[in-house]
Parts: C-alpha cells; structure tokens; sequence
C-alpha cells in the first residue's frame, strides 16, 4: 500500500524524483501502526498463556478426563463406552484432540486448543471488518481482551473453539450480501457446520449475526442461497435434537440435583454482557468497558475503505 502510494506520488509529481515528504510517509506510518500493536498484542497474547505453568480454567480438567476417555474407546481396557447413539455437538474438540493431535497427552492437546482459540479469535474478527469494508486491524486489535475473556477463563473450551468458525461464516454471510461467490458459500456451509460440530451455542450465534445480515440486506435471494447452505449444521442439530442429545445424562441429578432458576436484576444481566466479555468478575466496575467500547466501535464502524490490513 505504501510502495503504491509512492508511485501514484511520482507518476502525479515527477518534480519530487521520488522522495517522500513526512506528509507523504504519514499514511503509511498510520497503517503500520495497528499492524504492530496487532502483533505484539498476538505475542502478548501467546507468550501469556505458553508462560503459565498450568491451565486455570475450571472446566479444564474436566476436558481433559472426557479426552483420556475418548481416547480409550474401542480397546480392551476402556473403562467406559460412549452412550449410543452418539450426538454430533460438542464433538469437534474431542475428534481434534483424538485424531489431529494423538502424539500430545490430553492436557497437551487441550492447551493448543487454547491457544487457536485465543489467537484466531481476535484474526476472525478482523475478517468481519474486512468482509464489510471497515479497517481490519484496528478490529482484531481491539477484540485482543476477548481472546481472554470470561469463556476463556472459565474453560468452556468447546465453546470458544465454535466461536472461531462462527465469525467466520458470518464474514461469508456478509460478502453474499454483496456478491454471490461459490468459494464463499462453500466457507458458510463449512463454518457452520464447524461451529455446530464444536458447540450449539456458538452455532446459534453464528445464527444470529447471519439473521443481523440478512435484516440488513433484505435480498430474497441471498436470504434463501444461505438457508439452504445451512441446512448441513440444522440437520444435525435437529437430529441431536430428537435424539435428547441436549438431555441431562441419566445418573447425574444425583450428584447434580435440579437448582431452582433464578433470575438477575435486568441492569445487571445487561452490564454482565459487557463485563465477562472482558472478564471483570465486578459488573459494576464498566470503566475498562466504558473506555473499550466506543474505541472499538469507531474501528469496527469507522475506517473508511476497505480493509486496512
């Protein structure tokens, strides 16, 4: 970009011979700028958690024991038999740490999961901002704090593995909305489908943002090209869903009884959305995310042209 610049510069100023001015080099430096943070940010980000002796997260171990057990299944001295028939959801994680890295031990497996996690999130994002035109590194530089958010910390590693193919197929979302490419398609289907594979919740998400684009674009066509896309990750969620596959598993309310559902003061609730996305236990304290938001807003919805990184 900056190269282009310079000869655009010379071929409208042949006086210059060349030779920016610090006017000229401006631009430039301003488009290197988030490049850096984004990447020193990144190795922030991957130096954190290759740094930490263990894995805080609650649920971690948890992961780890179903990994040690998947990872039995099928010989002699299994001590369980997966339920039949198997469900599809939340089967991504476990099929990666099985297949993709059986030379790592669970735990091993599990923290790589982490670290893909955190570091694509922020790179997912930024294809969001692309894909609508707005500056892409400024947006993975101000979703950094999500990479260890709430989630992440609490371990819901399915989960935040779903997120990563569900920003994605919502960027193709949003590219069908302005031309309607195969490749592009094939991207929505697939992510989608990853997303669900991973965890419903990221695949309703992903649901979610496709609905925002589609109120957007308000396009029949592309509203009907992307239902009919879908239909690979709603056949298996319908599935699991007839299959009780969102059931309690028989046995447990006896060491998890049924608690009474209750409810949060509405402020709160609202403020919590904000707060555990950037991981504040205190949903009173918003001043981070007071000074968070309309930064990241102004990237997202601002940065004119097309892409910036």
């Amino acid at each position: 970009m900056c190269a282009q610049r310079s000869r655009q510069h010379e071929t409208h100023t042949p006086e210059a011979a060349g030779h920016l001015t610090r006017a000229d080099a401006a631009p430039c430096d301003f488009e290197r700028f988030p490049r850096i943070l984004l990447l020193g940010g990144l190795g922030v980000l991957a130096g954190t958690l290759l740094s930490l002796p263990f894995i805080p997260f609650q649920d971690f171990p948890a992961h780890a024991l179903v990994v040690e057990l998947d990872r039995q299944v099928g010989e002699s001295h299994a001590l369980y038999e997966p339920a039949q028939p198997r469900i599809a959801g939340y089967s991504l994680a476990y099929v990666l740490t099985r297949f993709g890295l059986p030379f790592l031990s669970a735990e091993h497996a599990l923290e790589v999961l982490v670290m893909l996690s955190a570091l694509l999130l922020p790179l997912a994002a930024a294809n969001i901002a692309r894909s609508a035109g707005s500056h892409a590194t400024w947006a993975a530089v101000f979703c950094l704090p999500l990479a260890l958010s709430w989630p992440v910390k609490i371990g819901f590693i399915p989960y935040n593995l779903g997120m990563i193919p569900a920003l994605f197929a919502v960027a193709a979302a949003v590219r069908l909305q302005r031309l309607v490419r195969t490749r592009d398609v094939l991207i929505y289907a697939a992510c989608l489908l990853c997303a669900y594979l991973s965890h419903a919740v990221a695949f309703c998400v992903a649901g979610l943002g496709v609905l925002l684009t589609l109120l957007l674009g308000r396009s029949f066509r592309t509203t009907s090209l992307l239902a009919v896309a879908a239909a690979p990750g709603l056949a298996l969620f319908a599935r699991d869903l007839f299959l009780d596959g969102f059931a309690p598993m028989p046995g447990t309310e006896r060491t998890l009884p049924p608690a009474p559902l209750s409810f949060r003061e509405l402020p709160e609730a609202f403020v919590s959305i904000f707060t555990r996305g950037f991981s504040m236990v205190d949903p009173t304290d918003v001043s981070y995310t007071h000074l968070t938001l309309p930064t990241m807003g102004t990237a997202w919805g601002g940065g004119g042209g097309g892409g910036g990184g």
